[in-house]
């Protein structure tokens, strides 16, 4: 079978690429003598270029650049005698994905979620699972940010409580207790998921991308306005799968994507 291959050997159909990138890719089983019998057709939407020498000897394996030119979709095609390597190609506009500013609540809500929530490098990681797990913080600190007692989760004030109050109050979200300043762990690992999700030759950049868009919707203002809170009494804590439980007035609702949810007795 003759195809396109990725950088891992794995046969591909079909690539997506950033407009001004440049993606290497292989043939496979495309044999030719000579670089010079492989013909090279497209659209407008990018340039390639054949590199000179096989990528391992005579075996098929032929190495092409490709650098996208234009946004829209087009067909490469390498051809060599009868045998023909065909790629279905999308060029498409980089999106940069950015936090809010560190000082507006959504900014915020936004940084909490991601710190909190297990991401895309963990094996327990499900996109779907970790959506609704924001929700669900989200639905905490607004249920601790409207309650009659919020001294009971560490909050100073009993008026007009803000968001600020809420995550920064003490020992109740780690890390977040000097906010805007962050402790370096958090801050580097916000660094690295951000520079993942704005990486357009990382592997995973859709995958973070999704991610932190999650955590960005969880922080609107509307971001609730079609979700209901899953307990009776409503949402009021979690903590991280498998650690000690909170005592006090908190129950157990169950777990989700990493962290176990309470609500109050």
């Amino acid at each position: 079978m003759t195809s396109f291959i990725d950088s891992r050997g794995i046969t591909i159909s079909s690539v997506k690429i950033p407009k001004n990138d440049i993606k290497r890719l292989r043939t496979n089983g495309l044999t030719a003598r000579i670089a010079k019998d492989i013909t090279l057709t497209s659209g407008k939407q990018i340039t390639s270029t054949l590199k000179p020498n096989p990528y391992n000897g005579g075996k098929g394996q032929w190495t092409i650049d490709i650098k996208a030119t234009a946004v829209g979709k087009t067909t490469l095609k390498a051809k060599a005698g009868a045998k023909e390597a065909t790629l279905d190609i999308e060029v498409f506009a980089k999106k940069i994905i950015q936090l809010p500013e560190k000082n507006t609540e959504q900014g915020l809500l936004a940084r909490l979620f991601i710190a909190e929530s297990v991401n895309p490098s963990s094996p327990r990681y499900k996109e779907v699972d970790a959506s609704t797990s924001m929700l669900w913080m989200r639905q905490v600190i607004e249920n601790r940010k409207s309650d009659n007692k919020p001294s009971r989760f560490a909050i100073s004030t009993n008026t007009n409580v803000t968001y600020k109050d809420v995550i920064t109050a003490r020992n109740q979200f780690h890390g977040f207790e000097g906010y805007p300043s962050l402790i370096e762990s958090i801050s580097n690992n916000l660094s690295l998921i951000m520079t993942i999700a704005n990486n357009y030759n990382h592997p995973e950049r859709e995958t973070y991308s999704n991610f932190v868009t999650a955590a960005l919707n969880a922080a609107k203002a509307n971001a609730l306005a079609k979700f209901t809170d899953p307990t009776s009494n409503g949402l009021y804590g979690w903590r991280t799968k498998g650690s000690s439980e909170p005592g006090g007035d908190f129950v157990k609702h169950g777990n989700l994507a990493g962290q176990t949810f309470y609500t109050l007795k």
